[in-house]
């Protein structure tokens, strides 16, 4: 992908940013699914609009959150002066960096889950699972047949 000025922006440090960051990966969310492209945003109209799209953050978050889309060609922080207000100025196209973002969000991630003090279980969940799939996977669990098995026997399945 391509800025503005024909400069190359990092797409597997985008994806990796949205598949290790929680915030991250939110802004790019917003990004992606707002109408049409950001050029320049302030940081209070982020909050603004985050807010009536029902994503509760604040102001410190929504700094780090472009603090992280900064560099890699992306864009830049311009921190608030007299009269201007801090903000971001995209280099290139916010929805589509969202979108090279997300591209990897079918990609799995491992899950792990301390079961017992002896025994740790992991999972390879999809990184966009939904409420309706964790309702399925619970689901799923309950049905196991150990509810019998006693301490430190193994059932053949008999």
């Amino acid at each position: 992908m391509i800025n503005n000025i024909g400069q190359e922006i990092d797409e597997r440090d985008l994806q990796k940013r949205y598949k290790t960051d929680p915030k991250f990966r939110t802004l790019m969310d917003f990004f992606a699914d707002q109408p049409k492209d950001v050029g320049v945003i302030s940081v209070d109209e982020l909050a603004e609009k985050m807010g009536d799209a029902g994503i509760a953050v604040h102001r410190h978050e929504i700094i780090q959150m472009l603090r992280a889309l900064e560099g890699g060609n992306r864009g830049w922080m311009w921190l608030g002066r007299r009269n201007s207000k801090t903000r971001f100025e995209f280099s290139a196209s916010s929805k589509m960096m969202a979108e090279v973002a997300r591209r990897s969000s079918k990609a799995p991630i491992v899950h792990t889950f301390r079961l017992r003090p002896e025994l740790e279980v992991s999972f390879e969940l999809p990184i966009d699972l939904t409420h309706k799939e964790v309702n399925r996977i619970a689901e799923f669990l309950k049905t196991l047949p150990f509810d019998d098995v006693k301490p430190g026997h193994r059932s053949n399945g008999r």
